[in-house]
């Protein structure tokens, strides 16, 4: 009898292997479960049968039979990998981490796991992350010895060193900045701006100068409150310091760039080394590096957090953020045309925007400095502080002009969503009567549609373009573009609604800056959470991401980017604004290798190919229906044409799409963007510096054939 079942339970597992080979899934599901009814102690087999389930979308089914795996065989991680993923597809990602952080626990060389982990952003669940550089190539060690293999993704990890955003100070004491590779040349003069300051912030940036690994500088402080104090008696023991009273609007120094900074400011041993190697290796018109914050205690050092991890040089974020770099420095002859009335903060970012008028400016991606924090003990004193001048620029208001603007809103069927959208387009706008709505009507069915139509090209006097052709979003948006009449050309999802009141205005007023190619928005879950804030290239396996999804709607994000003007890589079709000029100078979107996806990051990438910049616009803010997880294809048909789509936008780009001059390679490549920073390499350090020296480094540059 025994045997019997054995033989029949066999004959059904060739019967399900024929049937998963020829990707018969629901077949090959009911095989297996009729070979497990007669041997249910198969943990493999469960597996298979997950598999097979899962292709057919019962997830839930799957799930239980990944279960069924884990508990009969205790030791596999395969079966908690299979479960993990089973889970994500369900979108229970705080379960799906669980699984997978268990099947590494049960298997700690299961680097698919740890990938899976990585990727979700779940890098406290890493038996690796977050502990010092010593533990970890203890760990390694001990890996090496038990005999689990050090393959690709573990070699990266003792590359990377991926570490929380929590532990930041300890990761600067496991790295403390490295020298540049060239030698010292004596380049550079340094300002310190110490109006309206304490003696001991003073002190903390001269002693950090004084400190310097490289020697030959000089600098001159303006401490006009400070002259007879004892931090001024510095100057006589160190005769590369001078003291003065006023600001010096001609300098009287003689090498060929100017370094500027401020009391508080608490130089990295390296600071000096890394400036003065980068105005000789590329003679830029300026350079700046990256701070973070440091609050000393004279018993348990220095304790380092808030990062500040810059861009490459973006003037549209230079202009915008309320903190720009801590340290400046620009030729010589820039800063003799500077205003030097203003704050501080508002010198640097001055010097470092009329920099880029006058060539480029190199990016330093290493925290350089670090804005020292007065001790709590210090402060239980009576209050001497002085405040900081404030030097947040603000945008000037802007009046609409008589710019005609279409707006082109691809649709089939769904009038309960085309109508909020079309109305508060129209709503919101400060001069609706200049909008040109043009609605692509793509084969909709429902009557209601029709009839909502008609209502809408009475009461917002919307055209309507229709558009009998199988569903191709880049083709219905060109011939929606061949028949606009407006300036400005603004193409929208069916699925938002707009939230921004003068939308119009702000866009009608990229219109005027030739530099900018496109411009694109916020955009928000119903939930109030972000969906999009601009697109990121590079993360994770290397995709382009959309920036800052589930964040709560107040998240500002590093260094405000959410809440900043600025550039990025690409913003999303489902609402970008652009000229018809620059439209027409790109020939649209494709709509022949690129019709449902990627057809928005390429027609980006083909503007900036044109030195025309991307710019995220914060303050135009949309609701956006599009699911958490659309990325989460259920079947093999729609990830086959993504994984098409991909090949062809790899085609044209290569490398060019896994490069984003927005994003401090400090920033781990893996997990969620943001929450890890690593250690970069010398080879990335260098790539990073070399493009941001280029006079446009957001310019992108197609696959070569």
């Amino acid at each position: 009898m025994i045997f019997s079942k054995q033989n029949r339970a066999r004959r059904f597992l060739v019967q399900a292997n024929r049937a998963r080979d020829y990707r018969r899934w629901s077949e090959a599901a009911a095989f297996y479960a009729r070979a497990l009814a007669l041997r249910p102690g198969m943990a493999g087999i469960w597996i298979q049968r997950g598999h097979a389930l899962k292709e057919t979308g019962a997830l839930a089914e799957a799930e239980m039979s990944y279960r069924r795996a884990a508990e009969l065989d205790p030791g596999s991680g395969d079966a908690r990998l299979q479960l993990g993923h089973a889970l994500k597809l369900q979108e229970r990602i705080a379960d799906a981490i669980g699984a997978y952080a268990e099947a590494l626990s049960v298997e700690p060389g299961l680097d698919a796991a740890r990938d899976e982990l990585l990727h979700l952003g779940a890098l406290d669940a890493l038996p690796e992350f977050g502990q010092s550089g010593a533990h970890r190539a203890q760990r390694m060690a001990a890996a090496q010895t038990a005999g689990f293999a050090l393959d690709r993704a573990l070699r990266r990890w003792s590359i990377e060193a991926p570490r929380a955003i929590t532990s930041y100070s300890a990761f600067r004491r496991d790295y403390p900045v490295c020298p540049p590779d060239g030698e010292a040349k004596g380049l550079i003069d340094v300002l310190i701006d110490a109006r309206r300051t304490i003696p001991a912030q003073l002190r903390t940036t001269l002693l950090s100068l004084v400190d310097q690994q490289a020697r030959e500088w000089q600098a001159v402080v303006v401490a006009p409150e400070l002259a007879d104090d004892p931090v001024a008696s510095l100057a006589q023991v160190d005769p590369r310091i001078v003291m003065t009273a006023e600001w010096p609007s001609d300098y009287a120094g003689n090498r060929p760039y100017v370094l500027l900074t401020e009391a508080g400011a608490m130089f990295d041993p390296q600071a000096i080394a890394w400036f003065d190697d980068v105005a000789g290796r590329y003679t830029p018109a300026g350079a700046y590096a990256d701070h973070d914050a440091a609050l000393p205690d004279w018993r348990l050092g220095i304790t380092r957090a808030d990062p500040n991890l810059f861009p490459m040089f973006d003037r549209f974020f230079l202009a915008s953020t309320e903190e720009p770099p801590l340290m400046a420095m620009v030729q010589r002859r820039v800063f003799a045309e500077l205003d030097v009335s203003g704050p501080a903060d508002a010198i640097r970012r001055a010097a470092l925007l009329a920099a880029g008028e006058a060539g480029p400016v190199a990016h330093i991606p290493r925290v350089l400095v670090s804005r020292s924090l007065i001790p709590k003990a210090a402060l239980e004193g009576e209050d001497d502080l002085v405040r900081p001048l404030p030097g947040r620029p603000h945008a000037p208001a802007r009046a609409a002009s008589e710019r005609r603007l279409t707006v082109i809103v691809p649709t089939r069927d769904l009038p309960d969503l085309l109508a909020p959208c079309v109305r508060s387009l129209q709503a919101r706008a400060a001069k609706p009567d200049r909008l040109d709505i043009l609605i692509v009507d793509n084969r909709s069915a429902m009557p209601e549609t029709h009839m909502l139509l008609k209502d809408l090209a009475r009461e917002a006097r919307a055209r309507i373009l229709t558009f009998d052709e199988p569903f191709n979003w880049s083709r219905a948006n060109n011939l929606a573009a061949a028949h606009s009449t407006g300036d400005g050309l603004c193409f929208v999802n069916n699925d938002t609604e707009m939230l921004s009141d003068g939308w119009d205005v702000l866009f009608d007023g990229a219109l005027d800056d030739p530099s900018i190619g496109a411009i694109g928005a916020r955009l928000l879950y119903p939930d109030r959470t972000i969906q999009h804030a601009g697109v990121l290239f590079g993360i994770g396996q290397g995709s382009p991401i959309h920036e800052g999804v589930g964040e709560a709607e107040a998240a500002p994000g590093p260094l405000a980017r959410w809440h900043v003007r600025r550039q990025v890589p690409a913003v999303t079709g489902a609402f970008l604004c652009c000229s018809r000029s620059a439209f027409t100078a790109v020939g649209g979107f494709d709509e022949a290798r690129l019709p449902i996806g990627f057809n928005d990051i390429d027609f980006c990438l083909r503007l900036r190919a044109l030195s025309l910049a991307i710019v995220y616009e914060p303050a135009i803010e949309l609701i956006h229906l599009e699911s958490k997880t659309r990325g989460f294809n259920r079947t093999a048909s729609s990830r086959a044409w993504d994984h098409g789509e991909l090949e062809s936008f790899y085609d044209r780009w290569g490398d060019e799409m896994f490069v984003d001059p927005g994003y401090n390679p400090q920033w781990s490549a893996i997990g969620r963007p943001f929450e890890g920073v690593r250690e970069p390499s010398r080879a990335l350090v260098a790539s990073h510096l070399d493009r941001s020296v280029r006079l446009n480094p957001w310019k992108a540059s197609p696959r070569l054939s």
